[in-house]
This record gives C-alpha cells, structure tokens and sequence, in this order.
C-alpha cells in the first residue's frame, strides 16, 4: 500500500549517488567487534571468567575471512554497478511512501522514470520505522545541510520527523532527526526499542522554498513548530489549534505566509488558519464542517485548494476568505488528496476508490474523466516534468497514468 508521494524535478539530484563501501563498513564491523572483545575481556578478567569456557568459536572467525561466507574486504565495485545506479538529467524521480501491516514492511521507495516514460524502475529504498505519512522534497541549494543538498523530508506513524540524503545510497541513518524533545538528532541509529508515540506524529511538512532554512510541521499535540534548519532548533512555536495539525503549508509565493489547518477535537470545530510569520498575525481563520485531508496552494499563491473527509473539495481566495470561490462533491467518500496541475486542471483522489480530473477554468470545475483504480486512493501528484503524467498511490500499490489522453 502506498501512502504519500512527492516528485523530484529532473535535473536535481547528483548523476552518481554516492554508494555502499563495503571496505569501509567491513572495517567499521571489525572494529566494533573488536571493541566488543576488549570489553568483553574486561568482564571476564573482572569477574574470573577466563576458565569458564576454553572452547574457541572458531567458525566465527573463519565466517568473517574471504574463505569463508563472510564479506571479502578485496572485493571492489566494478563500473557496470556505477552505471547502474545513474540517475540521468533526462530522468524524473518519485519519491514514494510504502508500507505492509501484515509483513511489518515500511519503506520510501525511489522510482526513476525515464524519459520516454516507458520504463521505471525502483532505483533504491530506504527502510522506515513505521508507516510513512508525509514526504516533502528539500531542494536546500545554496543553503545545505551537513553539506547536503538534497534531502526528503518524512514522517512516519508514532515518530519524530526524519531527514534523510537523497544523494546517498550508502546511509543506514537519517541525516538528522528532529525530535522536540530531545532536540535535533544528527547521524545517530535508530533506538531498537524506540516506543510508538502517537503525540510525536508528525502529519504535516511546510518546507519553506523561499526562506531554505525555515521547515513548519504540524503535530498530533497540536503544535506547529519553526525548524531552523542552519541551527537544527525550533526557533518558534505556535499553540493556536485544539486538534491534530493536518494542514502547514507555506504560501509559494510570499514566504511569510502560511496556511495551518486542524482536526475537530473534544468538542472543538476543525479549523483553518492563514498566519503571516513574520508579522506575527492572523491574516484570517474560518471553521469547516468536517475534518480536512490534503491541502495545495496554487501556484499564483493567491488560490488554495483544501480536500474533505465528506468528499468535498473547495477552492479559496486569500483575497476574500469569507466564502469559497466554488465547492464541489468530488468523492462519495473521503477526498484523501489533491494535486493541481495547470491551467484550471487538478485531480482528486478518494477513498471511493477512484481518481478524478477535473477543468475549473470557467469558474466552475466539471469532471474530464475518473479512473477506477480497485482500491483506495491515498496520494496523486501531478509530474512536473512529463506532460499529464499522474503518480497515483493507494491500496492497489502504485500507478502511473497518462491522465490527460
């Protein structure tokens, strides 16, 4: 099943992700087993133990030679890997949320599409530590990170935010975690019996494209907080929602603008905000009749686009917050998604099982066709690269459709 996707643009990510050397880990395990012996040697001259056992483990010694089924530290890459693992210019990147309940399965897959959109391929995951929710693309450029470029952001069921590098295929760890309560977590494994914390759930990423440093999330505890990602702290904190923060997205056009939406809560209403950061001011808050799902700012940054667990979907002005601009029934059950494409056209996705697109450019949206996709429909996100191309994600796996032909 899949659960989120976010598309790379072509051309961003390094050609030649940097890959596993197995010397290098082959050496790191060596060491850490040898610094495992000595303190092992510790315990037995401390407590006497030096007779206990006389026999010698000597299948593990010979495991980890080249005679035996261990690693050969004198293997090297050869070029046809390296080429392997090229990610074209041409190609277009889907960065893809997976997870399988009954296998204990949770990953974030990469698929590389090709130029001619005929072949894709799953160039590489990354294991996850429960269910992935949200995945947002960080182009930091000129601003890196630990003197990383691209990274995704993600987060997942139970779990502090996670940043990972994209550019990487050799990393078992985040490049940085970003826990509120213990602070910024950086190139650290995962903790074995880290608990499930349904309060730490982050449900919603604003990366701020304008402004590179600056990351909104949205949380379970209803908090939205400002990650200053040049110090890795929360610069800021904002309490002004009664329910889990579903919505944090900024405006793509003035950085100081950001959208917040929120959950009904222990009698309180759902709720949307819009908040100008810098002034530190309401710019204007309206309740909604049901619970949103997905939002999407349009790219003019005046127009945003919110989905409804009733099915419904509105468009919104920012000019003129008091009543929508138009409101459709798109889905006779949860409208879980949205993407907008261009030009009036957009898609929606709903637990109805299908994926809609739709015109609105006269002012009044009408459907252009809907594609039964024999399951729920969890994520859509329009290719910025390929002409009509739609990533649909849901319990049906993952589709590509040419949704304008």
């Amino acid at each position: 099943m899949y659960s989120t996707t976010c598309w790379i643009p072509k051309a961003h990510l390094s050609n030649y992700p940097i890959i596993p050397n197995f010397e290098q880990l082959y050496n790191e395990e060596v060491q850490r087993d040898e610094n495992q012996a000595m303190e092992e040697d510790e315990i037995v001259k401390k407590y006497g133990l030096s007779n206990y056992d006389d026999d010698e483990d000597d299948y593990a010694k010979y495991a980890l030679t080249k005679q035996g089924d261990g690693f050969d530290p004198d293997m090297e890459e050869d070029d046809s890997e390296v080429e392997e693992n090229l990610i074209a210019d041409t190609d277009s990147v889907l960065i893809a949320g997976m997870f399988d309940n009954v296998e204990v399965d949770y990953r974030l897959e990469f698929v590389v599409m090709e130029q001619s959109a005929d072949n894709k391929y799953i160039h590489h995951d990354i294991l996850m530590p429960n269910i992935p929710l949200t995945t947002s693309y960080l182009d930091m450029g000129s601003c890196p990170i630990n003197g990383v470029k691209n990274i995704v952001a993600v987060s997942c069921l139970g779990k502090p935010l996670e940043l990972w590098n994209i550019d990487s295929l050799e990393d078992t760890t985040p490049l940085v975690v970003l826990d509120p309560t213990n602070g910024a977590i950086i190139n650290q494994a995962r903790e074995i019996n880290d608990k499930f914390d349904d309060n730490a759930t982050v449900l919603s990423v604003g990366w701020n494209s304008l402004q590179k440093n600056i990351l909104a999330t949205g949380s379970a505890d209803h908090i939205i907080r400002f990650w200053d990602l040049a110090s890795m702290k929360v610069a800021h904190q904002l309490n002004h929602h009664q329910g889990k923060v579903q919505v944090c997205s900024w405006n793509p056009i003035d950085g100081s603008v950001l959208a917040t939406g929120s959950f009904g809560e222990n009698g309180s209403q759902a709720a949307m905000y819009l908040l100008d950061a810098r002034q530190q001011k309401t710019l204007g808050n309206w309740f909604c009749q049901c619970d949103m799902n997905d939002f999407v700012w349009n790219n003019d940054g005046r127009l945003f686009m919110i989905t409804f667990e009733d099915g419904r979907v509105e468009l919104r002005d920012m000019r003129n917050l008091n009543n929508p601009v138009w409101e459709l029934v798109a889905h006779e059950k949860v409208c879980t998604s949205a993407s907008i494409y261009n030009n009036g056209i957009f898609a929606t996705g709903g637990e109805d099982k299908y994926v809609k697109i739709w015109d609105a450019k006269g002012g009044k949206p009408y459907m252009l066709k809907q594609i039964d996709c024999k399951g729920d429909v969890l994520a859509c996100s329009w290719c910025p690269d390929i002409n009509g191309m739609l990533a649909v994600g849901g319990e049906f796996g993952l589709k590509f459709l040419s949704a304008l032909r």
